[in-house]
Parts: C-alpha cells; sequence; structure tokens
C-alpha cells in the first residue's frame, strides 16, 4: 500500500468515529507523519465527496455540546475556532442560538449545579457569585448569567 493510500485508509477510519474539520484531520494526518502531498490529496479527496466540510462539522460540534455539554455562543465559538472553523462559519452555525435559546440552557446548567440543597441567607451572595463564575466559564453572555442567576438565586430581602 502506497502512502496516499494509506493516509486515505487512516483519514476514513477517523472520519467514521465522527465528523472532523479540515485543520483537525490535516493536524492528525501529519502527526502520523504523512508527507504533505499525501495529505493534501486525502484532503481534496474527501471534500470533494463531501465527508470532510468544516460547516457539517460545526453543526455537529454544537449539537453534541447543546445536548450533552451546554454551553453559551462564546465558548462555543472559542471551541470551533480551536477546531480550525472560520469564524464567519462559526457565526453562521451560532446564529440559530439566539439569547433566549441561550437563557434556557443556562438555567438547565445552573439548576443540575445548584442541586437541590437550599442555598442559606448568609451565604445567598457568595453562591450567586459562584454560579455566575461557573456560566461565565462555560461561555455564557453577562446578560444571560444576570438573568439565570436572578431567577435561580433571587435577591431576598429578608435575607440581607
Amino acid at each position: 500500500m502506497d502512502e496516499a493510500e494509506a493516509a486515505h485508509q487512516y483519514a476514513l477510519k477517523l472520519l467514521l468515529n465522527r465528523p472532523r474539520a479540515v485543520l483537525e484531520l490535516t493536524d492528525r494526518l501529519q502527526r502520523k507523519g504523512f508527507s504533505p502531498d499525501a495529505i493534501d490529496d486525502t484532503i481534496r479527496y474527501f471534500a470533494a465527496r463531501g465527508l470532510l466540510d468544516d460547516r457539517a462539522f460545526a453543526a455537529w460540534w454544537v449539537e453534541q455540546r447543546q445536548l450533552f455539554r451546554p454551553m453559551g455562543r462564546r465558548r462555543l465559538m472559542r471551541e470551533l475556532e480551536l477546531h480550525g472553523v472560520s469564524r464567519e462559519v462559526c457565526e453562521e452555525v451560532l446564529a440559530d442560538l439566539d439569547e433566549e435559546a441561550e437563557f434556557q440552557q443556562a438555567l438547565s446548567v445552573a439548576a443540575k449545579r445548584l442541586g437541590r440543597v437550599p442555598v442559606r441567607c448568609d451565604a445567598r451572595a457568595a453562591a450567586r457569585r459562584r454560579l455566575a463564575g461557573f456560566l461565565e466559564r462555560r461561555g455564557f453572555s453577562p446578560a444571560v448569567v444576570r438573568r439565570a442567576t436572578e431567577k435561580l438565586l433571587p435577591a431576598n430581602p429578608d435575607c440581607e
């Protein structure tokens, strides 16, 4: 088996596991030690057949994240860019994720984080700060973080 065929076989094995971005597949082929010509040929081959597409990869990535590890637009954008997806494609794919959908995701994530243990009055401010930090690290916008923390841990005049 020549090098180009070996690169095709290796790329196919990777693509059967899950969709890949062009940069991600290129990096994996380089790490495996294939020549630049074999890599270029492999990328062209799979892209021409629709098996290697950054837009399809980005849509799949966002769907998987929203199902299994919800996060905000900012973090999704950062992750996609780390995979080599262009900003334009990222914005296209994330266009459907409006602020209300992001808010619902944040509420879901925050409610799981808080659990069923009630927050004591004297610890409410600290709990709000911790929850806000958690949501911010998950990439939710400041407006969404503020709305979610106010809804789940409202300021209680009897406590503060």
